[in-house]
C-alpha cells in the first residue's frame, strides 16, 4: 500500500485534507481529516517601560486639590516599577508646588491671575534601572 495526503481546503479553525491509500489491485481509499489550526495566542507582552499619567482635576481652579496617578505606568511581565519621580519643569516662574514621589502624588492648585500651565514630568524606574518619562502640562484658572 501506498499512501499520500494533501490539503485541500479550509474551514472554520481547521483545514481540510484528504489521505489517499492505492491499494494493491488499483483501487483507492479517501480518507478526510481535520487538522485543528493552534489557538490564537494573545500578543507578546512589551519589553518597554512606558511612564504614564493621568491628572484630575484636567482644568483646575486655584485652590483644588490636584492630583497627579501615575498608576497606568507599565514594564513588562518580569519587572516591576521601584520608584517614581514627579518633578514641574515649567510654568509659575519662581513657584515650584509640592511633589511626592510616590506613584500618586497630590498638591493644591495655585492661585493664578490668568490661566497658566504648569508643566509636570514623571519619570519612572523599574528593577532592570530602565528609566521612562511622560510630561503632561495643565492649565490652572
Amino acid at each position: 500500500m501506498v499512501g499520500h495526503g494533501a490539503a485541500v481546503g479550509t474551514a472554520i479553525g481547521a483545514v481540510i485534507g484528504v489521505f489517499t491509500i492505492m491499494g494493491y489491485v488499483g483501487s483507492y481509499f479517501h480518507i478526510p481529516f481535520l487538522v485543528p489550526t493552534p489557538p490564537s495566542q494573545p500578543p507578546p507582552p512589551t519589553t518597554d517601560l512606558i511612564a504614564c499619567f493621568k491628572v484630575t482635576p484636567t482644568d483646575p481652579n486655584g485652590g483644588n486639590t490636584v492630583k497627579l496617578d501615575g498608576s497606568c505606568s507599565r514594564t513588562d511581565p518580569n519587572g516591576l516599577i521601584m520608584s517614581w519621580s514627579w518633578k514641574q519643569i515649567h510654568g509659575l516662574h519662581g513657584h515650584k508646588v509640592p511633589l511626592s514621589n510616590n506613584e500618586v502624588t497630590t498638591f493644591t492648585a495655585p492661585h493664578v491671575s490668568s490661566p497658566t500651565a504648569l508643566r509636570f514630568l514623571l519619570t519612572v524606574t523599574d528593577n532592570h534601572n530602565r528609566k521612562s518619562s511622560e510630561f503632561n502640562d495643565v492649565v490652572f484658572r
